[in-house]
């Protein structure tokens, strides 16, 4: 798996869901050159345009639409996972500290 591409992907994520790279950039505590970089490293390494850009507009390509019709179901089942460890671990850590008072 390519890092860049997957450490890229949420950006490709956010443009697609705000339509606008200003907007993704802002949800995103990001700079709009670095969404516009980071979608373009995308492109470029999947070897197809994601987004048909006009001076007023962002719209999914065919390709773009088929990546996040698989990604973002993929990246949200892997960031739901996570809290749940999250979870689970900070109840543990809770009961050991718990138990600790009480010895």
């Amino acid at each position: 798996m390519d890092r860049d591409l997957l450490n890229h992907l949420p950006v490709v994520l956010a443009v697609a869901r705000r339509k606008n790279f200003a907007a993704a950039a802002s949800e995103l505590g990001m700079g709009p050159s670095a969404v516009s970089h980071a979608v373009r490293l995308v492109e470029e390494r999947l070897g197809v345009p994601l987004f048909a850009r006009t001076t007023r507009s962002v719209a999914l390509t065919e390709a773009g639409a088929a990546l996040v019709a698989s990604a973002a179901p993929a990246l949200q089942d892997i960031s739901d996972r996570v809290e749940r460890i999250r979870a689970v671990k900070g109840r543990r850590n809770f009961r050991r500290r718990r138990d600790c008072q009480h010895r």
